[in-house]
């Protein structure tokens, strides 16, 4: 697991994650989903991995090998940090909150133009 080469990229995409794992693109989306992790996504929102999350991918199929559900592998894998870059979901937040406030701002200026 820890210590197998990946290059030594920054980030690969689902195909090139997939294939280093080894399990198919799709099994990684629902493991992403079911085990809540957060992957870096690219501005326009395509999954990318570090070596950290392929780390942790690779743990979650030994898990599996070895008989843990998925349900019961969180608490597993709580030690293996994954995915988020540091401030990205502060940023995703601010992104959001930002976008929120657009949505009332245009709001009030069509009831303006409407007046």
């Amino acid at each position: 697991m820890s210590g197998t080469t990946d290059g030594g990229r920054l980030f690969y995409s689902t195909g090139e994650a997939s294939r280093l794992v080894g399990v198919p693109a799709h099994t990684l989306r629902y493991w992403e989903k079911r085990l809540r992790l957060a992957t870096y996504r690219s501005p326009g929102g395509r999954r990318l991995y570090r070596a950290a999350d392929l780390d942790a991918l690779r743990k979650v199929s030994a898990l599996l090998k070895e008989g843990y559900g998925l349900g019961a592998m969180r608490d597993k894998l709580k030690s293996v940090e994954t995915g988020t870059p540091p401030g990205a979901r502060a940023l995703r937040s601010l992104r959001d909150g930002l976008r929120g406030l657009a949505d009332i701002l245009a709001g009030e200026s069509k009831k303006e133009e409407a007046e």
